[in-house]
């Protein structure tokens, strides 16, 4: 398995790319490489929106509060 790229694919995504004719297996090897569908030109952008990986998807909590250090008094998080 020298320098062997392996392509793992959802089927969901795997079935809708090829039924809007889209499959193609130099396709799905350029997105594994590149580990998102965001910047892909030949990617609809719908599709892009419904099947995110995990480099899309930021780090930062976008809702609570960070965790305190523990140097730092514990305090309540407000309630939304």
């Amino acid at each position: 398995m020298d320098n062997d790229h392996l392509v793992e694919v959802h089927p969901l995504f795997d079935a809708e790319m090829r039924r809007r004719g889209l499959y193609s297996v130099e396709r799905m090897t350029e997105l594994s490489k590149v580990g998102t569908l965001r910047h892909m030109e030949s990617i609809p952008e719908d599709v892009a929106r419904v099947y995110v990986t995990a480099h899309d998807i930021s780090r930062r909590p976008t809702f609570g509060c960070r965790r305190p250090s523990r140097s730092t008094p514990k305090t309540r998080c407000p309630r939304r």
